[in-house]
């Protein structure tokens, strides 16, 4: 008869523990339906991916949580350059240098122009490369808030950095030439992100 006890709390704390899931789902849908109906520009399509995906999350917590604690090493990519002849202001013809990062994405190879972030940073970006050390870029997305109206403004943050000789490292912020520029860039960059996620779940 005890047994018999057991197996029914257990059944019913089962039953119980199954319709939190599905309570859980429905809120999920809930939330979502409210959002389509808000935005009105949100197809069926992407209700059902982000409810999908609002589940498939949280059936996958375990292995998020094993890359959380996992060290990502810092995403960098490498910048180029190579001379070209152009104009002064003057007139005069003069030699330059063009920075760039290259590599391949959907099977084409692309390239990423840069600049200086400010008119003295081009004797900067020189003597990095003078180092001799390789020079990698890295990106972020920063958050500023204002603070008088408290408005949240994002921006991106591109860092050219190498190693002097001395062993300290030394950044320049740099930043693409052009719009097109910076798609390239985040391309590249999310292509070599998700290379080292790869390897991190290749070795677990």
């Amino acid at each position: 008869m005890k047994n018999e006890n057991k197996n029914v709390k257990a059944t019913e704390a089962e039953a119980v523990s199954q319709e939190q899931k599905v309570s859980r789902v429905v809120s999920v849908a809930e939330v979502k339906a409210t959002e389509v109906k808000e935005l009105g520009d949100v197809k069926v399509k992407d209700f059902v991916a982000l409810e999908t995906e609002e589940v498939d999350d949280e059936l996958d917590d375990d292995l998020d949580d094993e890359l959380e604690e996992e060290e990502i090493p810092e995403v960098q990519l490498e910048l180029q350059r190579e001379r070209f002849i152009g104009k002064d202001k003057t007139g005069k013809k003069k030699r330059f240098w063009t920075y760039f990062i290259t590599g391949k994405v959907y099977g084409k190879e692309v390239r990423s122009n840069f600049e200086a972030g400010d008119k003295g940073g081009y004797e900067l970006l020189s003597m990095l490369f003078e180092f001799g050390s390789e020079v990698k870029v890295t990106y972020s997305e920063e958050r500023m808030t204002d603070s008088k109206t408290g408005a949240v403004s994002s921006y991106s943050v591109f860092n050219a950095c190498s190693v002097a000789p001395d062993g300290n490292v030394v950044e320049y912020k740099v930043k693409p030439m052009r719009a097109s520029d910076k798609s390239i860039f985040i391309m590249l960059y999310n292509a070599k992100k998700a290379e080292i996620l790869k390897t991190i779940k290749e070795g677990n």
